[in-house]
């Protein structure tokens, strides 16, 4: 009656309470249950309610058998304490692992040591052994704990269900092996039961169930070897109908658990299993949901270092986050330890793409500012140049030319000596002069100071026809000065202006003209 319970237990409700303990202890925190409530959930107890009215039935049991009229704890209370346990269990019939079933009868050594550390919760193991005939000695030797002993009645719930319910076999397995990884409950060859289980489940074309019995009664226990090539066999198959049956999610929790444990066919399994993870990233990289697709992508790229796209999922995110300079920062980070060349191109391009909507907006000094970061990159001088041309064109028009000329001066070494500098420094002069019109003493202090520049007396750009075009200004100036008699400063201008230009031919013609006026003044 009480087994009929257990398997209505198991299927009513699918080991969402079991499943919840293991996920809690695989995270390395409390299981969120006591002793007590751990040794009932081995039993079956697999949901809230049922979890509650057992426990309570467990402890109306182990009032009963409290020894009474002796100090608790004392050696006497100890052994009555053992002697009353007996009393109550009848003969072993069966390997159960639920402590309610010792009511009836049914029950093994196990669960008979389970029940006497909880009847004495404050008692050390190892002061309860001999106290049971019927306990199962072992966890009263000192070297086990009540961890141990928790996970062996992990072990016997999933022998109990395996044949009826093997998935929820296999989350009692996993939780054995959490509760006590060093320790595995064999009992009357359980490991081969569960090997003979799976086998069967694969037999009978249940594969999903035979991958997850074979992975969780490999990792339990090892030394049974048999598993492997059930393991690999239920692995491959699943494998190969994913894809085409739209299962790939359900197919990698099993597969990702079989990989570690298919023997010398693990690198070519780990393998398939990378091609499922990336088949699956990329759909959900494909549909937007960049995260959840970078949690398979890693998982691939952990199994195949070949499997990289998790790297195209972190330069998504990145252009994805743009504003958020929290989250891109972390993104960033992860690229660059993944992919660094990717990384530096990346940057590269997004600048690039800054640079041009700077240019877009007409935020030319901030494009400026970005293209002398990639100075050094290939085309980096000439993306330089060209945005820096465009300042310069924006910044005559505006009539700037102190801050052109102060700009050219102190762009970055890599094009310090460039010629397009000394060809946009003489554009800028050149505007200028256009600039100031009929002002010939502006225009020709603008001619003094392009004459002057270092980098125009050091480039190769001609300029004849600056000369001319300055002799012919100077011209004007010494007319000028005739214009309202003033002939000394006339002829001094005259003669300065042959020093610096002896050949134009305006000044010569004016120095002749001058002569003649300085002859008759005199």
């Amino acid at each position: 009656m009480l087994l009929l319970c257990l398997m209505f237990g198991f299927q009513a409700n699918s080991g969402g309470l079991l499943e919840n303990v293991l996920t809690r202890v695989s995270a390395e925190k409390e299981p969120g249950l006591g002793f007590l409530e751990m040794g009932l959930l081995a039993g079956g107890y697999l949901d809230s309610e049922g979890l509650q009215v057992a426990q309570s039935k467990l402890h109306d049991f182990l009032a009963q058998i409290q020894p009474e009229g002796l100090e608790s704890g004392s050696d006497k209370w100890l052994k009555k304490l053992g002697k009353n346990l007996d009393g109550k269990l009848k003969k072993s019939e069966d390997l159960e692992a639920d402590p309610l079933s010792a009511l009836e009868g049914q029950f093994s050594p196990v669960t008979a040591a389970f029940l006497l550390a909880a009847a004495a919760p404050e008692t050390k193991l190892d002061q309860l052994k001999g106290l049971s005939k019927k306990a199962d000695a072992q966890f009263f030797e000192g070297t086990r704990t009540r961890q141990d002993l928790l996970s062996a009645m992990m072990n016997l719930g999933a022998y109990q269900v395996v044949k009826t319910f093997p998935a929820q076999s296999a989350l009692l397995l996993e939780l054995s092996l959490k509760l006590a990884p060093n320790f595995a409950y064999v009992g009357p060859q359980l490991d081969a039961h569960f090997y003979n289980e799976a086998l069967t489940l694969f037999n009978d074309k249940k594969i999903e169930l035979c991958g997850l019995l074979g992975a969780a009664g490999f990792s339990r226990y090892p030394e049974r070897k048999e598993f492997l090539p059930v393991c690999f066999n239920a692995g491959v198959s699943l494998m190969q109908v994913a894809e085409a049956e739209n299962k790939i999610p359900e197919t990698l929790v099993i597969c990702e658990k079989l990989a570690p444990l298919t023997g010398e066919h693990r690198e070519k399994f780990e393998t398939g299993v990378a091609h499922l993870l990336c088949v699956q990233a990329d759909h959900l990289r494909t549909s937007g949901a960049l995260l959840e697709g970078l949690s398979f992508a890693k998982r691939a790229a952990a199994l195949n270092p070949v499997c990289n796209l998790d790297i195209l999922i972190w330069e998504a995110l990145i252009r994805d986050s743009y504003g958020n300079a929290e989250d891109q920062a972390g993104y960033w980070a992860a690229l660059r330890e993944r992919a660094p060349d990717r990384a530096q191109n990346l940057e590269l391009w997004m600048r690039q793409n800054q640079v041009a909507g700077a240019v877009d907006d007409g935020k030319l000094e901030e494009a400026l500012d970005l293209v002398a970061q990639d100075i050094s990159v290939e085309n980096g001088v000439t993306n330089y140049l060209a945005v820096l041309h465009r300042w310069v064109l924006k910044s005559q028009k505006a009539g700037d030319y102190a801050a052109i000329f102060a700009k050219l001066d102190q762009v970055p070494a890599q094009v310090a000596e460039h010629p397009t500098l000394a060809a946009l420094r003489l554009d800028t002069y050149q505007v200028q002069l256009k600039s100031a019109g009929k002002d010939f003493q502006k225009v020709a202090a603008i001619y003094e100071k392009l004459f002057a520049d270092p980098k125009i007396k050091k480039s190769n750009l001609g300029l004849d026809d600056f000369r001319d075009d300055y002799g012919n200004v100077l011209v004007e100036l010494v007319e000028a000065h005739v214009a309202k008699d003033q002939f000394q400063e006339a002829n001094a201008l005259c003669q300065s202006a042959l020093k610096k230009l002896p050949n134009h031919p305006g000044l010569v013609k004016e120095a002749a003209r001058m002569a003649q006026i300085m002859k008759r003044i005199q």
